[in-house]
């Protein structure tokens, strides 16, 4: 009776050692940034995004032309990227066009999506970069003027 409640109780501990394993790696995939960065004329603040190892939200953000309260132009772009293992992604972007418009600020909108070009999760360690560039209409010059803005870079 002894070695039956031995071998029960080795098997429980072998669940439970599996079942830690299992959790440790459904938080090594789960990533959240909050994510400021800035160019020579732009600066990003509080660009969030989220990931659970499927799906991931991006956004919340705002970006703001820096030694100006207003900017007009015709035409406004911004695209973030994350950078993967050596592989550019993009993950959201925007653009307006069209008459005069204050682009001075802009609010970067919320998108979600689910992850579907790799049954791979991606882990905090994976991602070597996260950038944004942004393009915007020069009206004095009559030129598109583009900056690339960092957002985060890994350390190795």
């Amino acid at each position: 009776m002894g070695s039956r409640r031995s071998l029960y109780l080795l098997l429980f501990i072998l669940l439970l050692s599996g079942c830690k394993d299992s959790s440790e790696e459904i938080q090594q995939s789960h990533i959240q940034f909050a994510l400021d960065g800035e160019s020579e004329h732009w600066e990003i603040e509080s660009y969030e995004l989220l990931y659970d190892g499927k799906r991931y939200e991006a956004g919340n953000g705002k970006i703001t032309m820096k030694n100006t309260d207003e900017y007009v132009s015709d035409f406004f772009s911004i695209s973030i990227q994350v950078v993967i293992d050596g592989e550019s992604e993009k993950i959201q972007s925007q653009s307006v066009s069209g008459g005069d418009m204050d682009i001075g600020e802009h609010q970067i909108g919320t998108i979600n999506g689910n992850r579907t070009d790799s049954n791979e999760a991606i882990h905090k360690e994976d991602i070597d970069q996260i950038y944004a560039t942004v393009i915007w209409r020069d009206n004095e010059e009559k030129k598109d003027v583009k900056e690339t803005i960092i957002l985060y870079k890994s350390s190795t």
